[in-house]
């Protein structure tokens, strides 16, 4: 038998030789364990699907209104119903006298009856304006400002509001790498949700599973007498100087609490949504927007600014930051650099197509909350009764692309 190595090199230990041969079976087997996974891995990485997101955060939830402006110079004459009141479409909300000239009849025939009565004579000869009853364009909440009897308002003023806490609407400015592809219809994930705190003290309370969150249940009376405890202490901070308590602006309470059965006859208070929920909503309407960085100015625009530039400097006495006094007498070799908000046109171009840079890019989308829960809408509308907001995360689909590229993207 012929060896290819020296004799000395192999060891004449058969248990040894044994743990040698059983280590690079073993190993060489490790070996195409590896491999296999790495070809897995890269066949995953090109068919696994990722979907491509815009999102936007803190964006307020609140419901559908219909605001009733005034169209010319209105007189409130008195409300058929109480804020926060159930209508339905077409119920009487308001009585309103419109146009300068009714309501100076108006308010003349008022004053003649509170000075001489209503039924005398100087009264009488002044003709009764016509009173116009607004309604309901649809169901809702009627919500206006309790000081709002009986005043005059200008054209364009809202008289009032009806608003529907059963279907919830989203603003948000959505912002992504893929913002170019959103569209209406797009569906959308709603998530975070977070009511804000009317006391600044947020309570998330636990009990067998389920989450109590509130911010009306525990008041500023804790932050106030923290704020008198932490008072007398300092902050270090690593590398940095020590900081002087001065007031606390929010506090989170979390715990255990103890629950027992409650009486539906008192006024309760909702819990707040649970963060983690996760909700459904959909793209309704939108809007393209940018802001644009744009430097070739078409000669007969820029011709036209120059001039009115010549103009504004001509003869101006100017003070330089090294005390002197001159006078500029004009301006030449103007070259300009605009940056313009600008929204996404029809697909045909224009005569003139500028060449530009993306400064900032967004769309801004209005979203409608896809079959809200009750405690959702009871938040919502203690919410906006009280003068805080709901807010959430925001992430839209806008496609979807293999888990390579996402990567090779970001690296």
């Amino acid at each position: 038998m012929r060896y290819k190595f020296p004799k000395e090199w192999r060891t004449s230990n058969r248990t040894t030789r044994r743990v040698y041969a059983r280590y690079m079976f073993w190993l060489e087997r490790l070996g195409y364990v590896a491999v296999a996974l790495i070809f897995s891995a890269f066949i995953i990485a090109f068919t696994f699907p990722v979907d491509d997101l815009i999102s936007a955060d803190n964006v307020k939830i609140v419901p559908a209104s219909n605001s009733v402006l005034a169209i010319d110079k209105t007189r409130l004459v008195k409300f058929l119903v109480n804020p926060e009141t159930q209508v339905k479409a077409g119920d009487p909300i308001a009585q309103v006298v419109v146009g300068a000239e009714s309501i100076d009849a108006w308010l003349g025939k008022r004053a003649l009856e509170r000075q001489f009565g209503r039924d005398s004579s100087l009264a009488a000869q002044i003709p009764e304006p016509t009173v116009v009853v607004l309604r309901a364009e649809g169901p809702g909440t009627v919500l206006y400002p309790k000081n709002s009897i009986e005043v005059t308002v200008e054209p364009k003023v809202e008289l009032f509001r009806i608003v529907n806490y059963s279907d919830l609407r989203m603003h948000a400015p959505l912002a992504g790498q893929t913002v170019a592809l959103a569209t209406i219809g797009a569906t959308a994930r709603v998530s975070r949700l977070m009511a804000q705190s009317e006391s600044g003290v947020l309570m998330r309370g636990r009990h067998r599973g389920d989450a109590f969150i509130s911010g009306m249940l525990l008041n500023r009376d804790l932050r106030e007498s923290l704020t008198q405890s932490l008072s007398k202490n300092s902050i270090s901070l690593r590398d940095d100087k020590r900081f002087e308590v001065e007031e606390v602006t929010e506090l989170a309470v979390d715990g255990d609490v103890s629950v027992s059965e409650g009486d539906s006859s008192y006024n309760s208070i909702n819990m707040e949504p649970n963060p983690i929920d996760k909700l459904t909503a959909q793209v309704v309407s939108g809007k393209h927007l940018a802001l644009i960085q744009i430097s070739e100015i078409p000669s007969n625009a820029k011709s036209e600014i120059v001039g009115q530039i010549g103009g504004q400097l001509q003869n101006r006495n100017i003070k330089t930051s090294d005390g002197k006094f001159l006078k500029i007498s004009g301006m030449t070799n103007v070259s300009l650099v605009a940056k313009v908000k600008a929204h996404a046109g029809s697909n045909g171009e224009s005569a003139t197509s500028l060449p530009g840079t993306i400064l900032s890019r967004s769309y801004e989308a209005e979203l409608k909350i896809l079959a809200p829960s009750q405690s959702l809408i009871q938040a919502v509308k203690q919410a906006d009764l009280s003068g805080r907001s709901v807010t959430a995360r925001v992430e839209v689909r806008t496609g979807q692309r293999p888990l390579a590229l996402l990567l090779l993207k970001k690296s």
